[in-house]
């Protein structure tokens, strides 16, 4: 597109008419096979993902428009998250086991990783994916040492977004 001699072009993304990204790209890639992916993104605030629910999605060039109308715009994955099950006293030498439920806020998909921290150290961690306005239920360890002993010690499930907190007498 262009004047000529000139292969640089740019792809633009729109959401219902407003332009959210756009990226410059060299016309002469895509004519010998050699195009490479990019990703253009589409961030919108909360509030708005949810009051749109549907949308028209446009992408454009110089030459070419492409629109897909009624895409599903959903608002990105939040996640709260509590301590379900856990011990109030253990001995130093049994292990931790805490039970967290996270909860994804949010409408689309996305992945979490809770930390379990005994005392303001990590200790354990796992990763997991969460469906939109969904939940599940983690389980997180640590074993105890003689190091470990005290009275209403903090353990915390951190989700990022999200923490809970909960103590335990070793």
């Amino acid at each position: 597109g262009g004047t000529a001699g000139d292969t640089q072009d740019t792809l633009t993304l729109e959401l219902n008419g407003t332009q959210y990204d756009s990226l410059s790209f060299d016309e002469t890639n895509f004519s010998a096979g050699n195009a490479t992916a990019d990703e253009l993104e589409l961030t919108v605030g909360s509030a708005k993902a949810a009051a749109i629910n549907t949308g028209d999605i446009t992408l454009s060039t110089q030459n070419d428009t492409f629109t897909q109308s009624d895409v599903k715009v959903s608002t990105a994955p939040e996640f709260e998250v509590s301590i379900t099950d856990a011990p109030s006293d253990l001995e130093s030498d049994q292990t931790l086991t805490v039970d967290a439920e996270v909860n994804n806020t949010g409408q689309a998909t996305g992945s979490v990783t809770a930390d379990l921290q005994f005392d303001g150290s990590q200790e354990d961690s796992t990763t997991t994916s969460v469906a939109g306005n969904g939940d599940t239920t983690l389980t997180l360890e640590y074993g105890l040492s003689d190091d470990d002993v005290g009275n209403a010690v903090p353990i915390t499930v951190d989700v990022g977004d999200d923490t809970a907190t909960d103590t335990i007498n070793v």
